[in-house]
Parts: C-alpha cells; structure tokens; sequence
C-alpha cells in the first residue's frame, strides 16, 4: 500500500503545511463499493467526461439505504450501523477501540487499488471520514456514547471528551492518512450532534421546543462532567436543573402555556449552563483542529461539516475556531432561490470561509426536478463568482442526472 512520504514526522513536527495542489473545481463524493461496481476505470472515464476532477472518497460510513438506479445487480442496498470501509491494519499498531469493519473490504489493496486508480485518471482523492456518528460502536460499547441529564446513553453518538474515543478518532485519522495518494481530508460528524440525530424510526407525540432539544443534546457522561468540574463549574448540579427544565417543558406539551419557558431562560440566562457550554467548546473544537491539522501537516487541503451553518451551540464547534486549519468551505444550493436568496447564501458562505479559501456549492441532486432547474440553479451562484462545486453522489444518480453534469460542466471546465 502507497504511504503518505514523511508521514509520521510531518504529522509530529507542528508545521502547517500549504495544500500540496489546488482546489478542484468539481468534487463527487462516492463509496468504495460504488466504485467497484461500475468498474473503476469505467467510472472514473464517466466522470472525467463530465468534467470532475477529484473524488471524495468515503473510508467511514454511517447507517444508510441505497437506492442505486444504475447498479449492475440489485437495486436496494442496505448499508452497515457504521463501519470503516478499509482494512484497518493499515494502522500498524493496535487500535483502541476496535473498529466495525465493512463486510466487503477485501484485504489492504481494497482502497489502495482505487486511489491508484484515481491517481491513474488523473483525478484527486479526498478522504471522507464520519467519525461520531456510529451505531456500531455506541450500541457496542454504551461506554463510549453521548449520555443525556437522565442518564441516556445515545445509540448512535460517540462523545468526544472520552479518552477511548478521542485516541479512536487519532488512529482512524492514521489508517486514513497512511493510504495515498490523497490530496484532501473531510471530516463528518467530528463534534457534538443534535440529540436526535440517528435516531431510527422516532416514535414521538411531542416536539420539544429548540431549547430543549439543546439541552436534551447536551453531555452529562462522566468525561464531560469532569472536565466541566475542572473549570469549576457544578455538573452534578447542572445535570438536574437542566432534567428538570425538559420535564416540565415535556409535561406541558404540546399546548401548555409557556411550555418553553423554563428551557429557554436555563439556555439564555443561566451562568453555571454557559460555562459548562463553554467548556464542551473546548473540547469538541480541540478534537476537530488537532484532526485537521494532522492533514494540513502532509500538504492536504481540509474540510468538515462541523461548522458550515450548523448552530455551534448543538456542535461545540464555531466556524472562527476552525477556519484557520480549513482549506475550503460549502454551501447547498436549492433549486428555486429569488436573487435576493442567491446573493445572500454566497455572502454568507464568502464571510464564513473567510479570504481566499474556495467556497463550494454543493448540490444533492435529488432536490432537481430536471436538467434546466439544475443548471439555472448553478449557473446564478456561478455568475456571483462562485467556481467550484461538489455533487452527491455518484452511484445514486439515474443516467439522466449524469448527463445534467455533462450539461452543465462549462461552469467549472475552462
């Protein structure tokens, strides 16, 4: 298997290496078994067509079904609860959570082949890489998982102020980093998750109000209480004001009077809630940066979905924390935006990603009706400047929704 050059001394020698090649203009995200069952060479000769010109390749995927219009054999796929998508003795060394290895990852050649073979068409690899959001492991081992003020431990979210789980996400980042040739690392699900986030058929009769979905989010596991007590703040007493502010919300829904109330002031007002929310910044943002510095210290440009217009209170991980160690920065694009709603999700995007770092429309091509809305809707960011673009994602798409790219591929091909 192709090694990262200098891996473990650029990774520990704390520079910050500039992108090692520039921004691709056209982005598709795709799966390793993806790619395999529409033949390699033959996918990515269709992508070249369509003017792609780098790859985002997942090594971790979270629960998910696929409907794969175009698939050789069957038409649904039922994905894993979570799993690596690689042979995890990339590593070399023992792991310290042992990881939920995808079924069909046939030995160590099973990512390289396909990197070589990206590298071969002249297209870029990126790593994709979802790292809390795992049903596997936080039913496996509910030690490691998110645990509410009542004592719930999530299903489907690992928390990060765990030591096991923080030295887990430093060995995936390793396996991942030790395959090459790559020219890019996104992270997902690198941080705090909304409290109903994986849930698997909810069953609910009440909506809680959005300040008590936060507090219903936050941490009370003895890590993250522990590192609140550190800072002086008194968990255990935080714990149960903030179960008792969401049960009397609970008790009142759906049509009490001022259900809300009680969660709201806790989340305004409350000096001992802020500072723990501060503390658990800490500890989310400290993971993301120390992640994604690792890829910038090999020259990789470097992503995340942690703070792209998610609300860094349910996160733990504000945009300004992080834009120094991020390369690039995305934004959907809908179908159907007035000019005023176009100029306004480009400005904002611009101001988040800060100056000179590439702003990507990323469009889910299942939210187009047909070739022209997709086009329009492309065209109108392009024509505020926008040059890149991502697509999601390749073995989804009908024929007719690969050809929309062929369309509209001018916009990012000279």
């Amino acid at each position: 298997m192709a090694e990262s050059p200098g891996h473990v001394n650029a990774a520990d020698d704390g520079r910050l290496e500039p992108p090692g090649r520039d921004a691709p203009r056209a982005v598709i995200y795709a799966y390793p078994w993806d790619l395999y069952a529409h033949g390699p060479e033959a996918a990515l000769e269709d992508l070249r067509d369509r003017g792609v010109d780098a790859v985002q390749l997942s090594f971790t995927y979270h629960v998910a079904t696929f409907l794969t219009p175009r698939a050789t054999g069957g038409r649904v796929r039922f994905g894993e609860l979570g799993a690596v998508q690689f042979d995890p003795a990339t590593l070399g060394r023992a792991w310290p959570v042992k990881p939920v290895v995808a079924p069909y990852v046939a030995g160590p050649q099973y990512v390289s082949h396909l990197l070589a073979a990206i590298a071969g068409s002249g297209l870029q690899a990126i790593a994709w890489v979802v790292y809390l959001y795992n049903h596997n492991l936080a039913s496996r081992r509910p030690d490691l998982a998110v645990e509410n003020a009542f004592g719930d431990r999530h299903g489907a979210q690992l928390c990060p102020a765990n030591p096991l789980v923080r030295a887990y996400v430093h060995a995936i980042t390793d396996a991942v980093l030790s395959h090459g040739p790559l020219s890019g690392l996104v992270t997902e699900s690198l941080s705090y998750l909304p409290y109903d986030y994986g849930f698997l058929n909810l069953k609910a009769a009440v909506r809680p109000s959005a300040a008590a979905a936060l507090l219903l989010g936050l941490c009370f596991c003895e890590h993250c209480r522990a590192r609140a007590e550190e800072a002086e703040v008194d968990a255990s007493s935080l714990r149960r004001a903030v179960a008792r502010a969401v049960d009397r919300e609970l008790s009142r829904l759906p049509d009490g009077a001022d259900a809300a109330g009680e969660a709201s002031a806790l989340v305004e007002q409350d000096a001992d809630l802020s500072a723990y929310m501060a503390v658990r910044t800490e500890t989310a943002t400290s993971l993301q940066r120390e992640v994604l510095e690792k890829a910038r210290r090999l020259g990789l440009r470097t992503g995340s979905n942690s703070a792209e217009g998610q609300d860094a209170r349910v996160t733990g991980v504000p945009n300004e924390a992080i834009r120094p160690v991020r390369s690039e920065y995305r934004f959907e694009v809908f179908p159907g935006w007035d000019e005023l709603r176009c100029d306004e999700a480009v400005a904002v995007a611009r101001e988040a990603a800060g100056p000179e770092v590439p702003v990507y429309a990323l469009a889910q091509l299942s939210n187009f009706g047909d070739a022209r809305s997709f086009v329009s809707s492309l065209a109108a960011v392009s024509r505020r400047g926008v040059r890149h673009f991502r697509f999601y994602e390749f073995g989804l798409l009908s024929g007719r929704q690969l050809e929309w790219l062929r369309t509209a591929r001018s916009l990012w091909s000279p």
